[in-house]
């Protein structure tokens, strides 16, 4: 059973007010069981801490545009959150789920993230059902950062609309097949690619503006990003291992090129 504080979340979170944004419940005193509807119609932001189901009562907030899950060692019933119909950001922290959620068409933020700094406390992501991603039409942002993946999910080239995706941390994905499908993408983050390798579907994002590849070392092919005419930034978290070589090459093609960390 989920285990809530008993206060609507009020604050900052990634250095963004959302009172100021959204106008939500402010104050440690409001219980969820004592909401009238009037009052759960103007919760806009919410943050639950839980084990393993998602409580019933998050459908009062018939409102809600920002949902953060926190702490839930497997959710066994993500499809209720369906039932929301205003809801635009969401964001998985250090909790697992098997399945994306369905039917989410009017998400334009989906976020999973691991950060746990200790690993005795660590959850393992393991999300086995990625089919939920074909509903997701109008999302723009799309993180999963340490989920433990090894293949690229074939159902993200449905989200045709996404701007920015990132899927650094502990991910170990060898091919990209499907990442050329998003055209519209604009901010791209790997974590450490796998020898090395600049994906080849790279060459297709035509609106790429910056990308990240995380730990990258050796000798690395830079090559799918010649064509990109948007290209701006390349940023890797071990610069001194771009190499000067290969990077003099790609400044050839792109001489307004941003490089750093």
């Amino acid at each position: 059973m989920a285990q809530i504080k008993d206060s609507i979340w009020s604050g900052d979170f990634n250095g963004v007010n959302y009172n100021e944004h959204y106008g939500d419940v402010r104050g440690s005193n409001v219980r969820i069981d004592s909401l009238k509807i009037e009052d759960s119609l103007v919760v806009k932001v919410f943050t639950i801490y839980g084990d393993s189901l998602l409580p019933n009562y998050l459908l009062k907030f018939k409102n809600l545009r920002r949902l953060n899950i926190r702490d839930f060692k497997e959710i066994n019933n993500v499809d209720i959150l369906n039932q929301l119909p205003n809801l635009k950001e969401l964001f998985f922290i250090n909790s697992n789920f098997k399945a994306i959620p369905k039917k989410m068409v009017s998400l334009k933020i989906f976020w999973v993230e691991n950060n746990w700094r200790s690993n005795s406390n660590k959850i393992l992501i393991n999300i086995e059902d990625f089919s939920g991603f074909k509903d997701m039409k109008n999302l723009k942002t799309l993180w999963l950062r340490n989920c433990n993946l090894t293949k690229f999910p074939l159902e993200i080239r449905y989200l045709t609309q996404l701007i920015e995706l990132n899927l650094s941390g502990d991910n170990k994905i060898e091919y990209y097949s499907g990442l050329e499908y998003l055209i519209n993408l604009e901010l791209l983050t790997f974590s450490d690619l796998w020898k090395s390798k600049i994906p080849k579907e790279v060459a297709f994002l035509v609106n790429l503006k910056a990308l990240d590849i995380g730990g990258a070392i050796g000798k690395i092919n830079y090559k799918p990003l010649y064509e990109l005419k948007k290209f701006e930034q390349l940023t890797s978290t071990l610069p001194e291992y771009l190499g000067d070589r290969s990077i003099r090459k790609l400044k050839k093609h792109l001489p307004n090129l941003w490089i750093g960390w």
